[in-house]
């Protein structure tokens, strides 16, 4: 007891005002001169540390909020609809894909830092980490020679590059309008809805993530949780142009909870999340109905058949590789929809026998919940 308090006291005293006091004026600041009040906060400190490993564990998802792989996905390949490499595992020529720096910025990069990783060639290198991502270019991507001359130069040009740089991402339209919008950057040790957010981003769980919300000026200064790491001792440079309301929000955790938020489903679209839940789909003919490339494998349980409608079903090749493995006649794959598109073909020539109303043809997204194999 008296060797922890020895250990404590000698790192209160090279503790600065600025490790207590983020900001001036800051309300709930604790006097650097006070040892006690430093000691207090170093313990503070490192039960806010070990509270942030614990984090770590049981990162499970809720039914109430859409998967954040998802909230990634569609926000990167919104951004980089038309570009070449669209699978941002795989990337070519030792240069960074449009997709490739998208994931980096959703990941807590800021706009300005991704971008002064685009000056690339042919001799750059093949594989660069940043935030938690590590960008693979020694590849073949394999929807290159599909891209066309115009898409093809934006990529070796580095545009497609500055293109993923761009994106807004999950974060930024979850905090608009908050203080501390730069995720490196956090005051007052407290967390700012975009650090709670990238917390998210990482792989926190909602429920886990709120639970560090409850903060003041003596929580600590650092904070990790699923590889994220918090910091909150420094100076937000939007502080002072913030108005009282924003900085008030800040304040009393609001933001935090904000950020913990993001990709909360509504009443209505968790309902029908809920409804499309456990769906069978039993294959057969695999032969003639699947196919496979690298990024997906796709049944279509018509396909070499006349009928009215021709629906289709796309699962991630990662996905599917890890839960169904070698498929088999007869077996059932329990799905959810995750995104379903319709459209319908009228042929105009009289000729042509066709249904009322045209052929329909259905693609659904489908993320696999559960394999029944015969």
């Amino acid at each position: 007891m008296f060797r922890m308090a020895a250990i404590l006291f000698a790192m209160a005293s090279a503790v600065a005002a600025n490790d207590v006091c983020a900001f001036p004026g800051d309300p709930s600041c604790s006097n650097a001169e006070d040892t006690d009040a430093v000691v207090s906060l170093l313990q503070t400190k490192l039960a806010r540390t070990n509270k942030g490993h614990e984090l770590k564990e049981g990162n499970s998802s809720s039914p109430d909020y859409a998967p954040v792989d998802d909230l990634i996905s569609t926000a990167c390949k919104k951004q980089c609809a038309g570009t070449p490499c669209m699978d941002p595992k795989t990337g070519s020529n030792q240069q960074l894909s449009c997709m490739q720096t998208c994931m980096m910025r959703v990941r807590g990069q800021t706009k300005t830092q991704c971008e002064s990783q685009c000056d690339r060639n042919g001799q750059s290198g093949c594989s660069l980490t940043a935030a938690g991502f590590t960008a693979n270019m020694c590849g073949v991507c394999t929807d290159w020679r599909d891209a066309g001359t115009t898409a093809q130069h934006g990529f070796l040009s580095n545009d497609d590059c500055k293109k993923g740089c761009a994106v807004v991402s999950p974060c930024e339209k979850q905090c608009a309008g908050t203080v501390c919008m730069d995720p490196n950057t956090g005051s007052n040790q407290m967390l700012s809805c975009m650090e709670s957010c990238e917390m998210r981003m990482f792989g926190e769980a909602p429920e886990a993530c709120e639970s560090s919300c409850d903060r003041n000026g003596q929580s600590g200064c650092s904070l990790t949780a699923s590889g994220f790491t918090a910091e909150m001792c420094s100076y937000c440079s939007d502080w002072d142009s913030s108005s009282e309301t924003a900085k008030q929000s800040f304040l009393s955790n609001d933001d935090c909870k904000k950020g913990c938020e993001v990709g909360k489903l509504s009443i209505e679209r968790t309902k029908k999340k809920v409804q499309k839940k456990r769906s069978e789909l039993k294959f057969s003919r695999l032969r003639r109905t699947l196919s496979v490339n690298d990024e997906q494998v796709t049944y279509s349980p018509k396909e070499g058949r006349m009928s009215a409608s021709y629906p289709k079903y796309v699962f991630d090749r990662t996905e599917w590789d890890e839960k169904v493995g070698e498929p088999m006649d007869g077996m059932i794959v329990v799905y959810e929809a995750t995104e379903t598109e319709t459209k319908t073909e009228d042929p105009s020539d009289p000729l042509v026998a066709k249904p009322i109303g045209g052929f329909k043809h259905s693609t659904t997204i489908c993320r696999i919940l559960e394999v029944k194999k015969p």
